[in-house]
């Protein structure tokens, strides 16, 4: 007998035992979501049964919720329902992941509110406290509670990892479920992105307004006179130039200096011979910057020309939408 065949047996039963594990684990994982609900629905009561503080009445009291209501309600009605129907096929249970891409980036959004969310919680813990009291649960429980859905991404990436692998043991179809890790770990990227953003030195704007996170690289730029190496951040609506300091430490986070930005509504891009292309504000704040760019590889500057054109395109789509719907419409028939 090949060691290929005498292996065979132990793979399956490994492999058995993550999709097992994936599918309990989800249950258990909808579970912890809906205690978070509890909260949710019992802040939202007109009569609860923990007078809720002033300053959490208005918009601060919804930042410790944030869309976490959305990820539960499509977890528990989609996603879980989705998981079971490949379960009988796991060599296409990556399809359950990659389908689902837009739904994974409501995590972006939550990951990201997380540190406030804890920080208002805290600001408040005597509140919380009683209504964990209240439902019989242990102090401090919310806290731990909302870290769930991030250490959920860590899992999902773990268990991926480790089927992808035992499927290609058994020279079975793993690419879909590696295609469903790469979703995953570029949404889990994506989260850590966002939170280094979050703390860029000088920018005094809220970084969550401008929309999803498109893309972000090295460009360098010319302009007033000098030419520098700008790291530079797409947002759906602004285009953000940044200095980007490095870290020795692999694990730490970089940290960013803001330099300047334009709107993306306000962006005329011109492509230039000699692998260069410009970018120019229309912004009255701003109106006289024109920033020529080259890409610091053949690669990266079409990437920056695709990426940039496509949003820009987008927005086009859009206003034309709204102007005459009637027309955008029947395109579409």
């Amino acid at each position: 007998m090949s060691y290929k065949l005498e292996r065979t047996p132990n793979t399956l039963r490994i492999l058995e035992t993550l999709l097992t594990e994936l599918i309990d684990s989800e249950e258990t994982y909808i579970e912890k979501l809906s205690l978070i609900i509890r909260y949710l629905e019992e802040f939202r009561k007109k009569k609860p049964q923990v007078p809720v503080p002033d300053d959490l009445r208005s918009y601060k009291g919804l930042f410790v919720f944030c869309n976490v209501e959305d990820i539960y309600r499509w977890h528990k009605e989609v996603f879980m329902l989705s998981l079971v129907k490949y379960r009988q096929c796991s060599s296409q249970l990556g399809n359950a992941f990659v389908s689902s891409e837009t739904h994974f980036h409501m995590y972006c959004k939550y990951c990201n509110n997380v540190p406030i969310a804890e920080f208002i919680v805290t600001e408040h813990l005597e509140y919380f406290n009683q209504l964990s009291q209240a439902f019989g649960h242990k102090p401090g429980e919310l806290l731990e509670l909302l870290k769930i859905p991030t250490l959920r991404l860590a899992e999902y990436r773990i268990l991926l990892s480790r089927i992808a692998e035992h499927l290609k043991m058994l020279e079975a179809d793993w690419e879909s479920v590696n295609d469903a890790y790469n979703m995953i770990e570029k949404i889990f990227k994506h989260t850590t992105d966002f939170n280094a953003l979050e703390g860029m030195k000088n920018y005094e704007d809220n970084i969550y307004e401008h929309g999803k996170l498109i893309f972000h690289n090295y460009l360098t730029c010319k302009y007033e006179g000098k030419t520098r190496r700008h790291y530079v951040i797409l947002f759906k609506r602004l285009l953000v130039f940044a200095d980007k300091q490095e870290t020795r430490d692999k694990n730490a986070m970089p940290s960013y200096t803001y330099r300047l930005q334009i709107p993306m509504n306000k962006l005329i891009l011109k492509e230039l011979p000699g692998h260069k292309f410009t970018l120019r504000s229309t912004d009255p704040q701003c109106e006289d910057l024109c920033i020529v760019c080259n890409g610091e590889s053949d690669q990266l500057h079409y990437l920056w020309l695709q990426q940039i054109k496509s949003q820009l395109k987008m927005q086009t789509d859009l206003i034309a939408a709204l102007q005459n719907p009637t027309a955008q419409y029947e395109r579409q028939l």
